[in-house]
């Protein structure tokens, strides 16, 4: 049954509708005349049309302003534009308050900073401030691209996973920290600082291990070397640099030459305050026998051979004098400054019968007071036996430590007088040393 009822054209007119020239009131007798409709209402809206996703897309080619509200999905208001739907984001929501979209083009500044935190903090942002010549330049600095800011420093970092590290950060005095948070230098590293070129194995790197500092060069083949430039102008490699050190892999070390020779390979004069050894040297002093003189040159003198073809000292024997009593020959001796004196030997030759032997006396004497000098060492060695040839005695003696600066030391050598039987070859002191002669 088709019900029909017929309205009044006044009956319409009585309620709150009004139209005026080209604009449409609703709720309002006086719409406003730059509105097409206009509708007033108090404790009510007006509701558009309401559609699902799919019957949103579903309309083709929307005329551009037409919206409606889509009730699933991305859940608001949509509008057409250019035969496409644009969704109208909730500002008041977080996000980055540029649409809440991901974005399909370049954001550009226009040499605007980004500031981190409100709009008048300028402690905090990222911004572009030109080169040097430029109005917005940072700190005079020739610097064509962006700068980063924080108030007293700022972090680099990960955050993996929920779990945070802080790669790099800086603070207000200049610093960079290097997974440090509170560098104390200009650039603080922590754990190793490395330097390579583009092979991984030609590196040098730094490196500490609570109670060692490393410094390791890998690739070297032909060593570390220490160069140091001169000069008041240059840059970095600009100036002329002179080798000065080189470190070898075969842990020779040479300076003024790189390649050493020796495990220390000096090129000039070294120079230095003290140096020890890292234990006692042995040495030996020999006094041939052109060391000796007679004790007594009016009774007898030091008759020296010599060889027949070389001419060299051989041996001595006493020359006049009286036979069967004991003669004397006299050097001086000289031993470093610090060394001990350990042993003491006689390399001689008796066979003439008498109760002379051959002896060696080390002696060391002070001058005191007045014309008084005091013997403050005495060591002996002696040729206990005669025999027909040539004899060796050594005797391991009191230790003494040589003071030059003290005594002043002298080697007695016993013969028989007049006697081409006992005879001398030489004396030998045997010494040790904690540093260079």
């Amino acid at each position: 049954m088709l019900i029909q009822h017929a309205y009044s054209l006044d009956g319409l007119l009585i309620g709150p509708l009004g139209a005026r020239a080209q604009s449409v009131g609703i709720g309002t007798t006086t719409p406003d005349a730059k509105a097409a409709l206009d509708i007033q209402a108090t404790g009510k809206g007006l509701l558009i049309p309401r559609l699902d996703s799919a019957s949103r897309a579903g309309i083709s080619t929307p005329p551009d302003g037409l919206m409606v509200f889509q009730t699933d999905g991305r859940k608001g208001f949509w509008y057409a534009v250019g035969g496409q739907w644009v969704y109208i984001p909730d500002k008041t929501k977080s996000g980055d308050n540029l649409g809440n979209h991901t974005a399909t083009q370049n954001l550009a500044l226009n040499d605007n900073e980004l500031r981190l935190r409100s709009g008048s903090d300028v402690a905090h942002g990222l911004g572009w401030y030109g080169n040097a010549t430029s109005v917005r330049n940072w700190l005079g600095q020739d610097i064509d691209g962006p700068v980063l800011c924080g108030y007293t420093g700022g972090v680099l970092g990960t955050n993996l996973d929920g779990n945070r590290r802080s790669v790099l950060s800086w603070n207000y005095t200049g610093r960079v920290g290097i997974g440090l948070p509170s560098p104390a230098l200009t650039l603080d590293v922590l754990e190793t600082l490395g330097l390579r070129n583009a092979s991984a194995w030609d590196h040098l790197y730094f490196s500490h291990d609570g109670t060692t500092a490393v410094v390791n060069a890998g690739g070297a083949d032909t060593g570390l070397a220490l160069r140091v430039g001169v000069g008041g102008s240059g840059s970095y490699g600009q100036q002329s640099y002179t080798e000065v050190m080189r470190l070898r892999p075969s842990g020779r070390v040479g300076i003024g030459t790189n390649d050493p020779q020796q495990a220390l390979d000096v090129v000039g004069t070294t120079r230095a305050t003290d140096f020890s050894y890292n234990a006692a040297r042995t040495r030996y002093l020999t006094l041939p026998v052109s060391a000796f003189i007679s004790a007594n040159p009016p009774g007898y003198e030091s008759a020296v051979t010599l060889g027949s073809s070389t001419g060299a000292a051989l041996y001595t024997h006493l020359e006049g004098g009286t036979a069967g009593q004991p003669g004397y020959l006299l050097a001086p001796v000289s031993l470093p400054q610090g060394a001990t004196i350990t042993s003491l030997s006689l390399i001689a030759y008796d066979n003439d019968g008498t109760s002379v032997a051959p002896q060696a006396l080390l002696t060391a004497h002070e001058q005191l007071s007045g014309t008084s000098i005091n013997v403050v060492y005495a060591q002996q060695v002696v040729l206990n036996a005669e025999g027909n040839g040539w004899q060796t005695a050594t005797q391991n003696i009191v230790a003494h430590s040589v003071r030059n600066d003290l005594y002043q030391y002298n080697m007695r050598v016993r013969l028989s007088q007049n006697s081409g039987s006992t005879l001398l070859i030489a004396v030998r002191i045997g010494y040790t040393v904690a540093q260079p002669d």
